[in-house]
């Protein structure tokens, strides 16, 4: 049980750093059920991130502030890691923002 509230601290975080990467590594090769649970987590979480298609205000909000100019609406700052996420994976967003 340890070892799944590790990785599940792991998964919270937006951003690992080169020792929670090693962490992370360690634990997925040393523990199967592990390793499977993290796979089936990126699986439904890249499946969450292509449902639901990004809207016009959300891409002119990405854009903005990638050009490090104030978006329209404040929550799209807060998400874009979200909305990263969301455009690396899906062609049919990422197509309209070119």
């Amino acid at each position: 049980m340890e070892n799944l509230e590790k990785l599940l601290s792991l998964i919270e975080k937006k951003h690992l750093n080169d020792i929670d990467q090693k962490l992370l590594h360690n634990l997925l090769e040393n523990d199967t059920s592990l390793n499977d649970f993290y796979k089936t987590y990126q699986k439904l979480g890249r499946a969450f991130t292509t449902s639901k298609h990004l809207t016009a205000d959300e891409l002119a909000d990405y854009i903005l502030v990638k050009d490090k100019l104030e978006p329209s609406n404040i929550l799209n700052l807060q998400n874009i890691f979200q909305l990263e996420e969301h455009l690396h994976h899906c062609s049919k967003c990422s197509n309209e923002l070119e």
